[in-house]
């Protein structure tokens, strides 16, 4: 069970410079949620008990369960409130893929594959959700990391932003044995709160890729700069087409694949539609419904 410091321990001023490298829309770290922290997410009331979010922070010098050090964002936060409660997040699962074990995460429990929490069904049947039972811990912050002086546990996940429009959901559950905390407070009838506090949620921002060059599968070779998703060339000979300038062509049910597009019958054997969207995994959907994912060089239409 998680162990939390008390509301009435004093709070001390958060400090975030350019220089520490951390990113926020941050709570003041004072215990305290007011009504204008919680507006935009920055932190929860979960009835006498308080979360905050103070910041995220990117690093390379993160450590795996399993030994070596890695890229990772690590979110920083403060719990003011009961000892014995016991508190959870739902991060999305597409965060989790490096950072997948409860001591990478920093949580007591990790719950993946829709699980959820087996004691109150907080994030049951959700896959796309991994729950985390939090533990109040700093050992997974990335090395050399200047947390917020106030935070006193860590969410370290892959490489990740949090979305000011999209807070994560959150739940405490009242403890066993309530505290002082508890007692003053006019209870939750089941003993449960709910929240929404900003967390991971998008993947990780601003790639920037300077002088890469790629050889074709024929032999040429195309130097690129990708900055934030502005792909430029700076080698060889190649043009950026964008989405909306290409064609997804699936051969139809029953058709030949080996007729080619300057046949006549070509329409009568492929359907070909503009592509609206990719990903960096070849996920590609169209404007006509031909959604197409790429597996091992395998087009699986959905």
């Amino acid at each position: 069970m998680p162990q939390f410091e008390s509301a009435s321990r004093a709070a001390i001023a958060l400090i975030l410079t350019a220089a520490s490298g951390l990113a926020w829309a941050a709570a003041d770290g004072n215990g305290v949620c007011s009504p204008e922290e919680a507006a935009k997410f920055e932190c929860a009331n979960f009835g006498p008990n308080v979360v905050e979010f103070l910041g995220s922070e990117a690093a390379t010098q993160c450590q795996l369960e399993a030994g070596p050090l890695v890229p990772c964002t690590a979110y920083y936060y403060r719990y003011t409130g009961g000892a014995t409660n016991q508190l959870a997040v739902a991060i999305p699962a597409r965060n989790t893929r490096i950072f997948k074990t409860a001591p990478d995460v920093g949580c007591s429990q990790f719950l993946t594959n829709g699980a959820g929490d087996p004691t109150t069904g907080f994030g049951k049947n959700q896959a796309t959700l991994n729950v985390c039972r939090i533990a109040r811990t700093m050992t997974c912050s990335p090395r050399g990391a200047r947390p917020p002086v106030s935070s006193n546990f860590v969410i370290t996940v892959d490489p990740s932003a949090y979305d000011t429009q999209n807070p994560l959901d959150w739940q405490l559950k009242k403890g066993s044995n309530r505290d002082d905390d508890d007692r003053r407070s006019s209870s939750s009838s089941s003993g449960v709160w709910g929240g929404s506090i900003l967390g991971p949620f998008s993947t990780q921002p601003g790639v920037v890729e300077a002088a890469v060059t790629l050889t074709t599968p024929t032999g040429e070779t195309v130097s690129y700069a990708n900055i934030a998703g502005n792909v430029t060339i700076t080698g060889g000979n190649a043009r950026v087409v964008a989405p909306g300038g290409t064609k997804l062509c699936v051969v139809n049910p029953g058709g030949d694949p080996k007729v080619p597009y300057t046949s006549p019958d070509f329409a009568a054997n492929w359907t070909c539609e503009t592509i609206t969207y990719t990903t960096e995994q070849c996920d590609i959907r169209t404007d006509g419904g031909d959604p197409c994912r790429m597996i091992g060089g395998t087009c699986i239409k959905y």
